[in-house]
């Protein structure tokens, strides 16, 4: 009798650890995905590089195409921790400009990064966006003087999400 109950309180305790999977059986993931926003014709060549325990290039060639937005994701992250994003801008495969940033990853949440070349307020208009980090660039890459390259991050719970 004792053995049984053992077993069914220790089953009760494995199970109550579980609370973060999901009804297939795997956990709760986080994800990522990247943007680069562009209002001009010309979209400078780019690779982004982001790392959350293992680093990913990616280079504008992955980016799918939708309208004036180049779009590349989501991926996969860890689940904690952070995960370190690197924009690279290039002319003639050379690195001319860049920025970085470093967010806070939690659990069944997704980040989306977005990448754009504007003089005015980047999140005009942006619901769901939590901040954003701004960045010198090289002459080649303006269409205005006063254009800078900005990254902008917002999210949203996966399994839960707000509707905006």
């Amino acid at each position: 009798m004792k053995s049984s109950i053992m077993i069914f309180a220790l089953s009760i305790l494995l199970l109550s650890g579980c609370s973060e999977l999901s009804n297939n059986g795997k956990e709760k993931s986080s994800e990522v995905e990247f943007v680069f926003n562009n209002s001009t014709a010309d979209t400078p060549d780019f690779d982004v590089v982001f790392n959350d325990n293992g680093s990913t290039l990616l280079h504008r060639s992955q980016f799918s195409q939708d309208n004036s937005q180049l779009s590349a994701g989501p991926f996969e992250t860890v689940q904690s921790g952070s995960l370190d994003v690197e924009i690279i801008l290039l002319k003639d495969k050379l690195p001319r400009s860049f920025g970085e940033l470093s967010l806070p990853l939690k659990k069944d949440w997704r980040y989306r990064v977005i990448f754009q070349i504007v003089s005015g307020d980047p999140t005009e208009g942006c619901l769901g966006c939590l901040g954003y980090k701004s960045f010198a660039i090289d002459s080649t890459f303006k269409s205005n003087p006063d254009d800078s390259l900005y990254i902008v991050w917002g999210g949203n719970s996966i399994s839960d999400p707000v509707d905006y």
